[in-house]
């Protein structure tokens, strides 16, 4: 007997080593939150991307079975960002665009789109910022490439006086980190402010400041709760003036 669960265990520890070795850095994720690994990924012009293996052999998923896909950052991609940072935007749509179509299944196709809306609004190609943000929603990513973009056209969509649209936006976006929370707090008060509806944009905006008071975001939450008390004629604002004063200087 016990020369058996001796067996048995090195049977699973053997079992449970190949299935660590099969782990590398591509892999999708299935609606079921599973993980298929390969040694690379392939993808179809309408999204069926395939997890290869070492053995020549592949799985398929369509894009229905796909909650996300990843490999790792594009030769193509990285150097696009180098030439965002060095404000060369026309070679980097460029750039991004060759990459876009290679890659846009297989982890990268949000992550692109938001790089190509920032380039455009860097252009002051606003429709076409907008246009390439809404696009990157088309493709699986993980939460924080979808909040990105969502932080993106929210702000697209603020500059446009779209204000509906933004707030629709900022409902849909799930609250993954402290950073995704203050820019909701925040942005939600801008939306509010642009309603009329100041009272309310200050109780967003002191979201942020009760619960995250030493966010980077919580200095502007400060200043619009400032100015909207002035607005309202709250002497209140004369507290938060002084709060924000001894907080931040």
């Amino acid at each position: 007997m016990k020369q058996t669960i001796i067996v048995l265990a090195l049977l699973l520890g053997g079992s449970i080593a190949v299935q660590a070795q099969r782990q590398t850095d591509y892999y999708v994720i299935l609606r079921d939150g599973s993980k298929e690994y390969g040694t690379k990924l392939s993808a179809t012009s309408d999204g069926r991307v395939s997890v290869h293996d070492d053995r020549g052999g592949k799985q398929t998923f369509s894009r229905t079975r796909i909650r996300a896909a990843v490999s790792p950052k594009p030769a193509a991609v990285m150097d696009a960002e180098d030439l965002v940072s060095r404000k060369q935007y026309d070679r980097a749509l460029a750039k991004l665009g060759v990459a876009f179509e290679k890659y846009k299944w297989i982890g990268w196709g949000a992550y692109i789109c938001n790089l190509r809306g920032l380039c455009h609004l860097k252009k002051n190609a606003v429709a076409e910022a907008e246009a390439a943000f809404k696009e990157g929603f088309k493709f699986p990513a993980n939460s924080k490439t979808r909040n990105q973009l969502g932080k993106s056209l929210v702000e697209v969509y603020l500059q446009q006086g779209k204000i509906n649209e933004a707030e629709q936006v900022l409902r849909k976006m799930k609250l993954r980190s402290q950073e995704d929370s203050t820019f909701v707090f925040n942005t939600r008060g801008k939306v509010l402010t642009a309603k009329g509806k100041k009272d309310m944009a200050v109780l967003s905006y002191l979201k942020t400041i009760m619960l995250y008071p030493n966010d980077p975001n919580t200095r502007e939450a400060y200043k619009e709760v400032i100015a909207l008390l002035r607005e309202m004629k709250d002497n209140r604002a004369d507290d938060f003036d002084k709060d924000m004063r001894r907080r931040f200087n």
